[in-house]
């Protein structure tokens, strides 16, 4: 069990979590199992059958991982940034976000984090940010404020059918929602 059975079958309420995971476990793989039927790639065009040999559903991944996507969850793993610039990189290449688009300050972020039509969910949205605590160290502002946004993004999409979550996941065990940030 890795803790979000509940929010993969949509039992929790959408919102920015402390996801206490033990690192190893994050990152722990399981071969899939094979299936047979048509798969679509990445961009939405139909695969070969697996059967056939085409698709990837048989990939090792984490078993957390491979629940969400087998539950229609898009899924993000945010890696470690040291500032805001490094943040933004890393999120618009994990976000996949179009090579148009600027996203190089808060409120584009915030634009691209509530619009995504060009990657749709079948579910919703899972941001698993394992590299948050090297921006909570070196840039503690800018974590704060990446927080912020993320809180405000997932807001947005709570008001529709396509849930947003962010969790931040760190050893032990459970999920819990992060208390608000401060005011200074």
């Amino acid at each position: 069990m890795h803790g979000l059975e509940g929010l993969i079958a949509g039992r929790v309420a959408p919102g920015a979590y402390r996801w206490e995971i033990p690192l190893e476990e994050l990152f722990r793989t399981a071969r899939r199992p094979q299936q047979v039927g048509l798969t679509r790639t990445p961009d939405g065009r139909l695969a070969l059958p697996l059967a056939m040999g085409g698709g990837h559903a048989d990939v090792e991944a984490p078993p957390w991982l491979a629940d969400a996507e087998d539950a229609g969850w898009e899924v993000f793993g945010l890696g470690e940034s040291q500032d805001e610039q490094g943040f933004f990189t890393n999120a618009a290449d994990v976000l996949e976000f179009p090579e148009e688009a600027d996203s190089a300050d808060w409120d584009a972020f915030y634009d691209l984090l509530t619009d995504m039509e060009w990657l749709p969910a079948e579910r919703g949205y899972l941001i698993v940010w394992p590299g948050w605590r090297s921006l909570a160290e070196a840039a503690p502002e800018t974590f704060s404020t990446a927080l912020d946004v993320f809180r405000d993004a997932v807001d947005a999409w709570a008001e529709s059918d396509t849930p947003m979550y962010v969790l931040l996941p760190g050893p032990d065990g459970g999920l819990r929602e992060l208390p608000p940030v401060p005011e200074d």
